[in-house]
């Protein structure tokens, strides 16, 4: 009997070991997840969960959009408070605080910080609404350099300021800033290159490969450039002119083409390597601030006025640029995961829905964050079975979606 029982516990004991290597942990380390889409790839969660509400924690983090960024056992963001801007590492399991850091910086209109941290061999890296970019130690906080972009390399701020989030590519930081784009090196700050003076915009360098050459996109305030990443030289520009000169949505590269939206609407361009060329452009999608998804052969994605609340989840396709469905107003921004959308309402609502072209099929709602003088532009972010969603004037809560 012995011997059977140690052969049990040797059996279960390997069991254990195989089923850790087969699951490493998920992380959410970067601004739209580890594809830089807004796509987790977790199916391991349960959505009817939400119409329980398992709130496993919420703490206060001060004004702000910035999203989670999440590498191991921590979650990293900002936020602003008594004219500072905090950076935040909080306990994954408890939220509670494991180290900040506060600077001086400006409250501003639309309150607080933008850009999300991003995590990288051990290091974050945040960029705040004044320009000042940090590099941290990630387990203590302890700050390898600090460089401010307006003043150390003569960029000029926007309107609503500094809002894209860092992007690493190779040594580099790439960052939306001046006419097409800057480039910082990661390890000290250093500038590497960057474009003619000129304004930026709102959206975050995306990153990809064509027949082996990598290209950047950058949505700047006069349209999109296509960049060389290592250079920052620019292969191709096509104009895009908005009212407020907001753009700021990401742009979605697709092997049908380059789309891009604004609240002015939506293009298709093509890339052949040295110039854009016009595909379709239509109203369907209006993109605010919320950055659109591609599933199968269409994109869903937030279109209107984030301002006045008349924001719609909406489904188009992307080859013709056809709109299929749009959700009812009030939705804000928009994640997927598995076969389901997880969406924020302005009235601090998470909405889980299914993945269909036919029409908006809501799976759970439930109230998350109770705050109704905030704004709720910031995506809801889903890691381990855990959905983060946070409100403009701070509060972060974590939710427990695990099967």
């Amino acid at each position: 009997m012995k011997k059977i029982g140690l052969l049990i516990t040797i059996l279960l004991f390997v069991c254990a070991v195989q089923l850790s290597f087969a699951a490493p942990q998920t992380n959410w380390s970067k601004w739209r997840g580890p594809d830089n889409n807004g796509i987790s790839k977790e199916t391991d969660w349960n959505p009817a969960a939400l119409n329980k509400m398992n709130k496993k924690w919420s703490v206060q983090v001060g004004y702000g959009y910035a999203n989670v960024s999440i590498q191991d056992d921590y979650v990293y963001t900002m936020g602003h408070a008594n004219n500072k801007d905090t950076v935040f590492c909080l306990d994954f399991k408890t939220g509670k605080t494991v180290w900040k850091h506060s600077y001086d910086a400006s409250l501003g209109s639309y309150k607080g910080t933008r850009a999300t941290p991003i995590f990288s061999d051990g290091k974050i890296y945040t960029l705040g609404r004044d320009g000042d970019i940090f590099c941290f130690n990630a387990k203590s906080g302890k700050i390898l350099w600090h460089k401010n972009i307006a003043s150390d390399y003569n960029v000029s701020n926007i309107e609503w300021h500094f809002s894209s989030s860092p992007y690493i590519y190779k040594n580099m930081i790439l960052l939306n800033a001046n006419k097409s784009g800057i480039a910082l090196n990661k390890d000290n700050g250093s500038l590497v290159w960057k474009s003619k003076s000129g304004l930026c915009s709102y959206a975050t360098p995306v990153l990809f490969t064509r027949n082996s050459i990598d290209y950047v996109a950058m949505f700047s305030q006069m349209g999109l450039y296509i960049i060389n990443p290592d250079t920052g030289k620019s292969y191709a520009f096509y104009e895009w002119i908005t009212k407020y000169d907001i753009n700021a949505a990401d742009p979605l590269v697709t092997d049908k083409g380059i789309f891009i939206s604004s609240t002015s609407g939506c293009a298709l361009l093509k890339f052949n390597g040295s110039s854009l060329t016009k595909v379709y452009e239509n109203s369907n999608m209006q993109s605010h601030f919320s950055s659109s998804l591609l599933i199968g052969k269409y994109i869903y994605g937030i279109s209107g006025s984030t301002y006045f609340g008349r924001t719609k989840l909406t489904c188009m396709e992307l080859a013709t640029g056809e709109k299929y469905w749009k959700s009812k107003n009030g939705i804000e921004a928009v994640i997927a995961a598995g076969q389901n959308l997880l969406s924020i309402t302005k009235r601090g609502e998470l909405v889980i829905s299914k993945i269909t072209p036919t029409k908006h099929q809501i799976i759970a709602k439930q109230k998350v964050i109770k705050d109704r003088k905030s704004e709720y532009w910031t995506a809801p972010t889903l890691c381990r079975g855990f959905v983060f969603c946070r409100s403009g004037n701070g509060e972060l809560v974590c939710i427990d979606l695990n099967k």
